[in-house]
């Protein structure tokens, strides 16, 4: 009877994944966006905004933005998504980071903190590194125990090294060019390491997008900005210290100031938005296979999608299996939050 059902399930295996399902077992859920109706305090939610820097804390399953920029200048402020009622909620901390733009975030696990680096403030660039503790809600400045660091910049992309416990970045810009070093911070050890390698590595950029490719052990990066928007995809090898280009086709049209998110369950990058040089604000998106390093143009189902725009954040909620971007610009400048619905399967019905 074993052998006999193992055979059953077998044919049923091979018919679901040559495309022929059988009736009784419900087909993937289409991908498909949603625009997330969120809910603020009476003093109201976050202003819209562009270039700002944001995470996923999955303890407490929301989303945490800061800073960026809009009309009214350049921002300080701190907020989070609950992503259970899809409330907003600001958190105040005296100290706070100064304002800033074009600045790098990430969440660091092991201390349950979001961590940001560097960044453009009204009449210069930044290097310094923050963390916001995430059972306190309370910002303190990191100061590293080693004088080497990275140049200030702002347009940097950075990932968090989990096998290494350390936040991984790559390029950036100030007023005196653009970089293509790479620089890891030990948050244990709180000092600042020189990975750049003395071989190949990408052209100097900014404004790029970056992923931790978590099976890989590497980083990728993804285009960004030199003279015009770059279109070129690498990545960093974290125990060799050594690039690589992935190169195929199809690729998604060069930009810069996009978002890029890892999702596990597939292992793969997916990329929304950013702006190209000849094309203008983009509303696409893109998955890189991690596994076979081949980029796919995604097609939601449904007309709807988010305004075109860049400047934007996402993060990828693995509760909800969504990527979540927020804010960014176009003609307009935005707060609004959007979710890329049914990334991964849905969870197996408990019996």
């Amino acid at each position: 009877m074993r052998v006999r059902w193992f055979m059953l399930a077998a044919v049923a295996a091979a018919l679901w994944y040559g495309g022929l399902a059988s009736a009784n077992v419900p087909p993937p859920e289409a991908l498909q966006w949603v625009q997330v109706q969120t809910t603020a305090p009476a003093t109201g939610g976050p202003a819209p905004r562009t270039h700002h820097g944001a995470i996923y804390d999955p303890v407490g399953q929301r989303m945490l933005i800061f800073g960026g920029r809009n009309q009214s200048g350049v921002l300080d402020d701190t907020w989070s998504l609950d992503l259970k009622t899809a409330q907003w909620t600001e958190i105040k901390s005296d100290p706070r980071p100064p304002s800033r733009f074009g600045l790098t975030a990430i969440y660091d696990a092991p201390r349950h903190r979001m961590v940001i680096f560097s960044g453009q403030k009204t009449n210069g660039f930044l290097n310094d590194v923050w963390a916001l503790d995430l059972d306190q809600n309370r910002w303190s400045e990191i100061t590293p125990k080693t004088a080497a660091a990275p140049a200030i910049r702002y347009g940097s992309a950075a990932i968090y090294d989990e096998r290494r416990d350390r936040l991984v970045m790559f390029a950036g810009f100030t007023n005196q060019g653009r970089f293509n070093d790479t620089w890891a911070f030990d948050l244990k050890g709180e000092q600042w390491i020189d990975l750049s390698p003395s071989g190949t590595r990408p052209v100097k950029r900014c404004l790029l997008t970056a992923a931790l490719d978590q099976l890989g052990d590497r980083m990728i990066i993804y285009a960004g900005q030199m003279t015009g928007n770059l279109e070129d995809t690498w990545a960093f090898d974290l125990e060799k210290n050594a690039w690589t280009e992935i190169k195929g086709t199809p690729i998604p049209p060069g930009r810069f100031f996009s978002a890029l998110v890892y999702q596990p369950e597939n292992r793969r990058g997916v990329l929304f938005g950013g702006q190209n040089t000849k094309l203008g604000t983009l509303d696409d998106t893109w998955a890189l296979n991690l596994g076979s390093d081949q980029w796919e143009e995604l097609k939601p189902a449904g007309d709807v999608t988010p305004p075109a725009r860049n400047g934007h954040t996402a993060v990828y909620d693995p509760v909800g299996r969504r990527m979540l971007i927020f804010g960014g610009q176009n003609t307009d400048m935005y707060n609004d939050v959007w979710a890329l619905t049914n990334l991964a399967p849905a969870p197996a019905a408990k019996p």
